[in-house]
Order: C-alpha cells, then structure tokens, then sequence
C-alpha cells in the first residue's frame, strides 16, 4: 500500500512542471503573472468545490473553522506564493532549475519540520540518510545549474 502512495506522490509530483508551463501561458496572454496567479487558484478553487460536491462532504461548521490554530489558515497564502514565484521564476530559471531549486527548499524545511514535529505533525528522527538525500538535491541543483 505505501508504494502505492509513492508512486501516487510521484504522479502528483510529475504535475508541477506542467502546472508551471500552463501558468506560465497564462501569464503571457494576461497583463500580469499575478493574473496567471488569480486564474489558477480560481479554477483550483472551483476543481476543489465540485470534488467536494461530488464526495458529498459535509459543509464544514463554524466550530471546525474556529478550533483550527491560526497558522493553519496560510496554508492558501503559501500556495499562492508559490504559484506566483512558479509564474514569476520558472520562465527565468528554466522549469527544471526552478522546481530543483524549490524542492530543495522544501526537502531542507521538511528535514527540520520532520525533526521537531513543527506544525502538528509527529517527530521523525532526522538521520543520516536523511541528511544524505538532502545532500544529494543539492548536488542535482548544483549539476543542473552550472554542468
């Protein structure tokens, strides 16, 4: 089951870079990346409505919403930054340098958020193949950048 949910997050995974180039077209045709931005978190917000609908989820009430701690409300705002830095980055860098670089950034701070158990997640000893695998995405962004 669990190489299922691997290969799952690798096709998940493999849609970035196409999400990119299609925001990056979107861009081009609107009058600003931040266009491009707005349009994909729209047609992602409606994708998400109807899937819910679709799942007949319950509308959540307005304790859930208020027992949830306030950081977990960003969670919008950094998708957003990322989908703007995607627009605004990715037609500079090249999509592959982009999404190294990025994932990279992402496998350093979820090393640490693992370590800690930051944001209401449990503890994950942070090891030495851990420590490995981030070394290595640093040698991939290095090689693509400057090989």
């Amino acid at each position: 089951m669990q190489l299922f949910l691997v290969v799952l997050a690798i096709l998940a995974g493999a849609s970035i870079p196409v999400q990119a180039g299609m925001n990056v077209q979107a861009a081009k045709a609107l009058p600003s990346p931040l266009h491009a931005s707005l349009l994909s978190f729209v047609m992602g917000t409606l994708t998400v409505i109807v899937m819910c609908l679709g799942a007949r989820t319950p509308v959540p009430r307005v304790e859930h919403l208020a027992s949830m701690p306030w950081w977990a409300w960003g969670g919008g705002v950094i998708g957003a930054g990322f989908v703007a830095s995607t627009v605004l980055l990715a037609p500079r860098l090249g999509v592959l340098l982009f999404l190294a670089a990025a994932i990279l950034g992402q496998m350093v701070a979820s090393a640490i958020i693992d370590h800690y158990g930051w944001v209401g997640l449990e503890a994950r000893a942070l090891t030495p193949g851990r420590w490995i695998g981030v070394g290595l995405m640093l040698a991939g962004v290095a090689c693509i950048k400057w090989l």
